[in-house]
């Protein structure tokens, strides 16, 4: 999510966000239950071949390897209104070997783009890719508005907007107040949960329903007022930014928004040189934390 925003900004700095512009989403249908399982295999073979060292794994040769995944593949069943069923196209849903073997056989089937070529143009490679494989069946959204994970994403007017996107399943809750766990669990759901909005959102006008109904959420998981009232507001004291709390500031939020995806930069880069202890750092300053 960090790094499609901070992509998505880099494109609207250069000058390559236009007002011809659009966004494309595409997707394969039911794509783990729907690959085919020979193509799937002989998939597998060719990246062991290539990557493995006198046909071996680790201690698993690559004849070994191929029984064990074709083995899992077709030893799926299940039962229905009292009959048994076996799954005899694609892998189980939710099996991490699916997972692995669609991602081998098609690499990833969520991707978005950016394009200033027109619809007609874009759509035509498409249409031709839902024929090459009886099996695939690729959807796709091309406008100037479109929803990617947890982010809404606009063009308008040659404006980039982002804001957070909310399945229309997500049950709009948080971990309970009264629940077991430690109370800075209840407490690092509030950092995080601030964090995440104000690194998707674009500016204070998406950021301020966000905060609005995250409260909602605290009131309605059972929060304590005095938690409701300190945490949220303990987040911007530490960032040095009450504008955005108090008054909506614009200008400061932007300031928050840019300093927390330079951040994320930041702690991605010392995690890529090998750390062993990964840092989520919300402010320059050091959090305090009170017990309410």
């Amino acid at each position: 999510r960090t790094a499609l925003i901070r992509q998505l900004e880099n494109y609207r700095n250069i000058d390559c966000l236009q007002s011809t512009t659009l966004f494309l989403i595409f997707d394969s249908t039911d794509l783990y239950t729907m690959i085919p399982r020979d193509g799937a295999l002989n998939a597998l073979a060719r990246l062991l071949n290539k990557y493995s060292k006198n046909r071996k794994n680790g201690n698993l040769s690559i004849e070994r390897i191929l029984q064990l995944a074709r083995m899992a593949l077709e030893a799926n069943y299940f039962a229905y209104t009292g009959n048994y069923y076996k799954q005899i196209r694609g892998g189980a849903m939710g099996s991490p070997l699916t997972m692995v073997l669609a991602n081998i056989y098609i690499y990833i089937d969520d991707v978005f783009m950016t394009t200033n070529i027109s619809y007609v143009d874009i759509i035509k490679p498409l249409d031709e890719a839902n024929t090459k494989d009886p099996n695939i069946k690729i959807t796709h959204i091309v406008q100037s508005a479109v929803n990617f994970l947890d982010v809404a994403i606009k063009n308008k007017d040659v404006q980039l907007i982002t804001l957070v996107f909310h399945k229309p399943a997500a049950e709009p809750c948080v971990l309970p107040f009264s629940s077991d766990h430690p109370r800075y669990t209840n407490r690092n759901t509030v950092y995080c949960d601030l964090l995440r909005v104000v690194l998707i959102c674009s500016d204070v006008n998406q950021f301020a329903p966000e905060g609005f109904n995250f409260k909602l959420m605290l009131i309605m998981s059972g929060s304590a007022l005095p938690f409701i009232n300190h945490h949220p507001r303990r987040f911007f004291e530490a960032n040095a930014v009450m504008n955005v709390w108090k008054n909506f500031d614009d200008n400061v939020y932007q300031q928050l928004h840019r300093m927390l995806l330079h951040q994320s930069i930041r702690n991605g880069n010392k995690q890529n040189m090998g750390s062993s202890t990964t840092h989520l750092t919300l402010s320059v300053r050091k959090l305090s934390y009170h017990q309410i």
